[in-house]
């Protein structure tokens, strides 16, 4: 199962990018100097002209901000383990492998609007580190999230104790 982050996640720069949107269209409305203009191809009757506002660069700005940090992190849930796969579109990528047995807590964090709109940040800590070895921000579903990998780290550890040879 593929757990990736959700386009709710990131409201913020989503409602930055209209409203940059609205604004760069009004710059370039007000300011004429601001929109690059000339011929890109002429050919008897057909002409294509370049209209290139300036104003456009910062709401293309936090669109492509909000899809790095959307696409850039990925969780996958596989039998026996959890991977996190952070850096997917990045220059630096890292894997952190979780085995089920390892998991010592699963936490939910979430505010009030990411109760509303039901994300939130999951919090998954092992008994090797003592602390967070992964974190899964801006999820869908935390709560669903936290039971699947608790009811699998119980299954695991139940199914280790059944296989030992008692003695």
């Amino acid at each position: 199962m593929i757990i990736n982050k959700t386009w709710r996640s990131e409201l913020l720069l989503i409602a930055l990018f209209l409203l940059t949107s609205i604004a760069a269209v009004q710059l370039s409305e007000a300011l004429p100097w601001s929109v690059i203009r000339g011929d890109i191809w002429r050919e008897q009757h057909t002409q294509i002209f370049l209209h290139l506002p300036l104003f456009w660069l910062l709401p293309a700005f936090f669109l492509g901000l909000a899809c790095v940090r959307i696409y850039d992190v990925r969780f996958k849930l596989s039998e026996n383990s959890l991977e996190a796969l952070y850096g997917i579109v990045s220059l630096k990528r890292k894997v952190v492998r979780l085995r089920y047995d390892d998991i010592m807590s699963v936490e939910v964090i979430q505010s009030l609007l990411e109760r509303v709109l039901n994300i939130g940040i999951v919090e998954i800590s092992t008994s090797a580190s003592g602390g967070i070895e992964i974190i899964m921000e801006g999820v869908s579903h935390p709560h669903f999230i936290q039971e699947l990998l608790l009811g699998a780290r119980d299954r695991n550890i139940k199914n280790d104790t059944s296989k030992k040879p008692h003695v």
